[in-house]
């Protein structure tokens, strides 16, 4: 016997054969389903067709369930169950019930400026949620494509059809040097700031940064004598030093006065807009859509980047 191709089967018909297997009746089946009697006792021949059996048989004025019917009874109504379940309305979202791990890669710059509001929002909205933070990496795409990561957040260009994104805010390059370093006695020209000794924060291990970029199209290069993984540590680095780093005005502004570091401006100014992006497959997924609404509300209740500090005299 050959197996039966589903694609070749009117899937209504399961419909019609639970009602049946169900009221054991042909008139009141079809009020079940909503069909005429004759359509019903049409779908029927169709089913004793498909199946081989007589599923119904009459026994004086009544129809009886065969021993085949009685078998497939239970098994079919379990078919619906699911069907019923799966081609069901989602139910409302409330993100007070919700029970979830969501796994972020991200750099301790985003922990500091922006997960570190959002964590009031999440206990206050979802203190279920469980949020676990992972270090970036070089392929984070690759993360999410497998399941690997539900978010990741960062500095990205170039990204492919399949992840979607949303810009969260801006931040800007500064430069911080020790109170009393050389450097802040003269004008910080391209020149002078290429030749100091500077510390490059490369979170995804990657040799070179933006500004190394930028210095290149003027035909400059950099000193970088320290390589860390972290923003946070680099202010705590140059302050006990004759080094400098550039990095987030957002962190400058917060480190600066507690480690007593200047903030200089870079001679080469440049803004950047940090982002969260996502596979496509959870853009309409609930859980997954309110928190990235609740991210971008955090966002955007971030303070403005203050204006651009004095240049050295």
């Amino acid at each position: 016997m050959h197996p039966v191709q589903l694609s070749s089967i009117d899937t209504n018909l399961l419909v019609v054969l639970d009602a049946l297997l169900q009221e054991g009746h042909v008139g009141r089946a079809s009020k079940r389903v909503a069909l005429s009697p004759s359509a019903t006792s049409h779908a029927l021949a169709r089913l004793r067709e498909l199946l081989g059996d007589e599923l119904l048989v009459r026994a004086g004025r009544q129809l009886v369930l065969t021993p085949r019917a009685i078998a497939l009874a239970p098994q079919v109504r379990q078919l619906m169950e699911q069907m019923e379940r799966i081609l069901r309305p989602a139910e409302s979202f409330h993100p007070a019930k919700l029970e979830h791990t969501f796994r972020v890669l991200t750099t301790d710059h985003i922990e500091f400026v922006l997960l570190r509001p959002l964590d009031r929002f999440l206990t206050d909205e979802a203190p279920r949620v469980i949020l676990h933070n992972r270090p970036m990496v070089p392929d984070a795409v690759e993360e999410l494509r497998g399941g690997r990561a539900d978010l990741a957040f960062g500095v990205f260009t170039d990204l492919p059809d399949d992840i979607s994104s949303q810009e969260l805010f801006k931040d800007r390059f500064v430069t911080l040097v020790r109170e009393g370093h050389p450097v802040l006695a003269r004008p910080l020209t391209l020149k002078r700031f290429a030749e100091l000794d500077h510390v490059l924060v490369a979170p995804r291990g990657t040799a070179t940064s933006r500004m190394d970029l930028l210095l290149a199209e003027r035909n400059l290069k950099r000193r970088v004598v320290r390589t860390l993984g972290s923003f946070l540590s680099a202010p705590f680095f140059v302050a006990q030093s004759d080094h400098a780093v550039t990095l987030s005005a957002r962190i400058a502004d917060a480190l600066a006065p507690l480690l007593g570091l200047r903030v200089l401006e870079p001679p080469i100014a440049y803004e950047y807009t940090l982002t969260q992006i996502w596979h496509r497959r959870w853009d309409a997924d609930p859980a997954h859509a309110w928190l990235r609404q609740l991210t971008a509300r955090v966002a955007s209740g971030l303070p403005a980047l203050r204006p651009k500090a004095a240049k050295l005299p």
